[in-house]
């Protein structure tokens, strides 16, 4: 998205992707770059999807490693380079960039979305050298960028401690192209035609709750059988056995849908026929940092949000006028919310449109554009 910002305000973009995620279709790329939307991508692994093996998984990191550093030089070679933008970075991850690039004097920013060094309270296994790596790049990137972008005011606040001055952090919150989610899509999901259902989208583990909507859900199904819970985004085999176990503790495995990876289009729609979206993290120092990218795009769709108000939340959105605000960690809660929405189905409405215009005022990728590169070009 901030790749797209600057395009809009005619200043080239190239993304180099270090280390692909692990979802997704496995593709081996030529060596010619690939571009989309004017954006130019260059997977320095030769890979767009990393493997899950421990041993393939310290070969690639070796690629990616001499991957961005010879991406790097080339383009030296083609143009100048004005900056540097590292996203979410991780030490371990990026360091030959970050050594390169003082080498030729090239301005570094940094882009933030979360305080991984905070994840100690989640339960996510980061191995010790990643959060080294963590720790390491918290460190340093008040001594290395000549500016930061933060996903919300906490993450500003945690550089403004650390030593950056609070004129060179930009708050660029969550964003997203609305009219993706907020034209109405006619590509169905066959599995959730003429189906009542509430849904979550992307990750599906405990630190976004998914126990509590299990329990929600159970209690819904007293007065609501017919209600079920879809579950998107990629998963695992074993991740969604897991899955299934826990819902039969709460006795309701025959109403949980995966439906796996969907396209933006039939994303589009699952998010508008729903009765209502979820996004119910857990209260956790992590997710104080942070802001969930899934809220702009359900948002955007116009559909009525349920979610627990953790973090920069409430200085977007009002309860009940724009979202349905659920306590942290209570299946209670969120199910009273949800019975909520299913029986006030014209006010429900109501808050799903006055969400939507809070994505068209505040999460629309163009709203940001020309102060995002402002904010960069006062600093080269």
């Amino acid at each position: 998205m901030l790749g797209r910002c600057l395009v809009e305000e005619n200043v080239g973009c190239y993304i180099c992707l270090i280390h692909p995620s692990t979802k997704g279709r496995d593709e081996t790329l030529s060596s010619d770059d690939q571009s989309v939307d004017g954006i130019t991508f260059f997977f320095a692994t030769g890979r767009n999807k990393r493997p899950i093996q421990r041993s393939a998984r310290i070969i690639e990191v070796l690629k990616g490693w001499f991957g961005s550093v010879r991406f790097l030089w080339r383009l030296r070679k083609r143009q100048s380079i004005d900056a540097i933008l590292l996203f979410t970075p991780n030490f371990v991850k990026v360091w030959p960039i970050i050594l390169y690039g003082g080498i030729l004097r090239i301005p570094l920013f940094s882009e933030v979305c979360e305080i991984r060094s905070s994840m100690v309270d989640q339960h996510v296994n980061v191995s010790t050298i990643l959060k080294l790596g963590n720790q390491v790049t918290e460190t340093l990137i008040p001594l290395l960028s000549r500016g930061v972008i933060a996903i919300s005011r906490p993450i500003r606040d945690f550089y403004v401690r650390k030593g950056v001055k609070k004129e060179d952090v930009i708050i660029i919150p969550a964003l997203v192209e609305t009219s993706q989610f907020s034209i109405e899509s006619s590509d169905k999901v066959p599995p959730l035609e003429n189906s009542r259902y509430f849904l979550s989208s992307g990750s599906l583990n405990e630190k976004e709750g998914l126990s509590y909507l299990l329990e929600a859900l159970s209690k819904l199904r007293e007065t609501h059988e017919d209600v079920s819970l879809v579950l998107t985004g990629g998963i695992k085999d074993a991740e969604q056995l897991t899955i299934i176990g826990m819902a039969k503790e709460y006795d309701v495995s025959n109403a949980i849908v995966f439906t796996g990876m969907l396209t933006r289009e039939e994303l589009a729609w699952a998010y508008q026929n729903a009765q209502g979206l979820l996004a119910c993290r857990v209260d956790s120092k992590f997710a104080q940092y942070g802001f969930p990218n899934k809220l702009v795009e359900y948002l955007a769709s116009g559909t009525p949000v349920i979610l627990t108000p953790i973090g920069d939340i409430g200085a977007y959105l009002r309860d009940p006028y724009d979202a349905y605000f659920a306590e942290a960690r209570s299946g209670e809660s969120i199910a009273v919310k949800m019975m909520e929405v299913l029986s006030n189905p014209n006010q429900a409405r109501v808050v799903g449109r006055s969400g939507q215009e809070v994505a068209f005022s505040h999460f629309e990728r163009r709203m940001h554009s020309r102060t995002l590169t402002a904010f960069l070009q006062d600093r080269l």
